[in-house]
């Protein structure tokens, strides 16, 4: 439901750790409160806990400018959700006063999905909810930790009643007219009658706070009219006291066993007792009312909605993204030297640079960002430039991989439809008609025949290397440079890797994935030229495509991938210049593409070999056959070389490239005789 709802719950231990201060208890219990209402731990396991377990923060006050920790395990058990909090140091007061045991209460905010009215206690049982925020809070909303949902509706008849009717939506139900405000709960056990719900009822501390004063002016002008009317005193004061007592009954009634409810029959306790001072002490009660105004406001304020926030941590992330880029690059830095060191290691936070980015984010911002969070913006922003510096790449199929091998079944190419006037086809039993291409018609049958493919991936590993420098001022211009080398490594490692792979072609002669190159030469589908000085023209790549077959039939799923020097050559055949047949309007620069041959790119790669007797200097190819098998993103991570007094920065992946129909026509290559 749209309304957000508090509950509040003491802190069961403090545990100082040294630098750390760690916090356990029961955000909620499965214990029925004081006015009938009760969450059932089951209401946390239907993903009530996912939105907020990506970014647990803790606040204080419910305040979302005040951060002072993270919760660092959730778990639901039979007792309620029990959390444990990790408090930072940069928390300041906070981080001692809760040490000292002065701030002990939980309070969490979150939203009603699912409840039920209960008939035996006349309060809701909460079957479904979603966690929003958790709080260390100095005045909870009820000191004697009890959750009122008729209480976080501010006593409100109107919002009493329209989330009833919540309740009814919930469960499909509808009211029997929309003067009923107490929703009906499921048939009791006795008749299968239907209850109603009475209304529940309470008032705000500024009504409470007017009734009383009201009363003891009351009071107090019937005793000055006693001392002007000696005849009239004794009568005039008892109907003050009478009137007095009365409004201090119907609110301590009206209300919920609260903070305000105490202070009225404290007030109601010492006019009995002494009429004769009954002034004094409505002065001493009023002093307690004004003390308490900012407390009264701040439990107002936990009830606030969500709605309220604003801005984006994707905008205010990206405009700030080189500093985030050069904060979890020192900070993985300086770990490594402090691991060789044996230093404690560092959070992003404990660098200057670090610390100055999550203030801007954190503190002077309406976001929360997590450091976690920057990491994986950084890791995942270098596979784009990786991929933006890639030709090859991104023609093929990319498939996730759970483990570094994997088995997939792979059907075959189909035969032929059978022709017949039978219900069944070549037998008594339909077995479809897809076979190998060379079963000729009239052949028998077998229907799919799937075979395993296995595929497998490589690390593939890149370096970056730092000075031993300790100062940030000297290390954070030079991190640009770094990050720059370690993404042109992998796109060049990349590239290598899918044109030549384990060949003497390449600079990968063995332990990794087979080439497109390679697949070339073991199937024996190469194509030499006359002579070793002989000059690339748009026929003799049309002659690739010939020896493809059917893999070279439809032209648009053909790519010529050609080396730097054979591109020159090509330039200058006067059939390739012509415009109509290049198709200028399709050279895109950014792919890689420079023209088109007969209706199939062109694509210039400079991995290939030097122009050299023997070498391969161009290819055609059919992508649909090829695929990347990955198993996991980029991986940043730093050590210190003892040996050569530095830093390095080891960046990795795992990735392979393979073939799906093996020895198939899907490549052919081209090479100097």
């Amino acid at each position: 439901m749209a309304r957000i709802f508090t509950l509040d719950s003491r802190i069961k231990s403090i545990r100082d750790e040294g630098d750390r201060l760690k916090i356990v208890g029961y955000a909620s219990t499965a214990d029925t409160d004081r006015v009938g209402d009760v969450i059932v731990p089951d209401a946390w396991t239907k993903g009530g806990l996912t939105n907020y377990e990506k970014n647990p923060i803790i606040l204080f006050n419910h305040n979302y400018s005040l951060p002072i920790g993270k919760a660092t395990a959730m778990e639901v058990d039979a007792s309620g959700l029990k959390i444990e909090c990790e408090i930072s140091k940069a928390a300041g007061a906070h981080y001692d006063l809760i040490k000292d045991e002065v701030l002990s209460t939980f309070s969490v905010g979150f939203r009603i999905k699912d409840a039920d009215y209960n008939q035996t206690t006349d309060g809701y049982i909460i079957r479904d909810a979603e966690l929003l925020e958790v709080s260390v809070v100095s005045v909870p909303c009820n000191q004697e930790a009890t959750f009122s949902v008729a209480k976080s509706l501010d006593g409100d008849r109107t919002k009493l009643a329209e989330f009833n009717k919540e309740v009814n939506a919930l469960k499909g139900q509808e009211p029997s007219n929309e003067e009923v405000i107490a929703p009906s709960t499921e048939a009791s056990s006795k008749g299968g009658e239907e209850s109603t719900p009475p209304e529940k009822f309470s008032m705000t501390p500024e009504e409470i706070a007017a009734m009383t004063q009201k009363a003891v002016a009351d009071a107090l002008a019937a005793q000055t009219a006693a001392n002007e009317k000696a005849a009239k005193e004794a009568a005039e004061k008892k109907a003050a006291e009478e009137a007095l007592t009365q409004a201090v009954t119907v609110a301590a009634a009206a209300a919920t066993k609260s903070t305000e409810e105490k202070m009225l029959a404290t007030l109601e306790e010492k006019i009995k007792a002494n009429d004769a001072t009954w002034e004094k002490s409505f002065n001493e009660m009023k002093e307690d009312f004004v003390s308490k105004a900012n407390e009264f406001r701040a439990i107002s304020e936990s009830k606030r909605h969500f709605s309220d926030r604003g801005g984006s941590s994707n905008d205010i992330v990206k405009e700030h993204y080189q500093d985030v880029e050069n904060a979890v690059f020192l900070t993985k830095l300086r770990n490594a030297q402090n691991r060789h060191e044996g230093v404690a290691p560092i959070a992003l936070t404990d660098t200057r640079v670090g610390k100055s980015l999550m203030e801007k984010f954190n503190t002077h911002s309406t976001v929360t960002v997590g450091t976690d969070r920057l990491e994986t913006t950084v890791t995942t922003n270098i596979e784009r430039d990786i991929q933006n510096e890639l030709i090859l790449a991104p023609m093929f199929r990319e498939i996730q991989m759970n483990s570094a091998q994997m088995s997939f079944p792979i059907a075959p190419d189909a035969g032929y439809a059978e022709i017949t006037s039978a219900t069944t086809a070549s037998g008594s039993q339909p077995n479809g008609n897809v076979d190998p291409r060379g079963a000729g018609y009239g052949a028998p049958y077998q229907g799919i025949t799937l075979t395993e493919k296995l595929f497998s991936t490589v690390k593939m590993i890149g370096k970056g290397y730092l000075g031993n420098e300790t100062e940030e001022d000297a290390i954070i211009p030079i991190l640009p440079l770094i990050k720059d080398a370690m993404v042109r490594s992998h796109a060049r490692g990349i590239e290598n890797l899918l044109l030549a792979g384990n060949t003497t072609q390449g600079v990968y002669t063995s332990g990794a994935s087979n080439g497109l190159l390679k697949f070339a030469s073991t199937a024996g589908r190469t194509v030499t030229t006359a002579a070793s000085d002989t000059k690339l023209t748009a026929a003799m790549l049309f002659q690739l495509r010939q020896v493809m077959g059917k893999y070279g039939r439809d032209a648009r799923k053909i790519t010529y991938i050609i080396s730097q020097d054979a591109w020159y050559q090509l330039a200058q055949d006067p059939e390739f210049l012509d415009a109509d047949v290049v198709g200028a309007d399709n050279a895109v620069k950014l792919t890689g593409t420079v023209g088109r041959i007969y209706g199939s790119n062109v694509v210039v790669c400079d991995e290939y070999a030097p122009a050299a007797s023997g070498n391969y200097f161009a290819m055609a190819l059919n992508t649909a056959n090829f695929v990347i098998p990955r198993l996991r993103g980029m991986t940043v991570e730093s050590w210190y070389d003892v040996e050569n007094q530095r830093t390095v920065l080891v960046s990795s992946q795992r990735l392979g490239f393979d073939e799906i129909i093996p020895n198939a026509p899907s490549v052919v290559g081209m090479k100097y005789a």
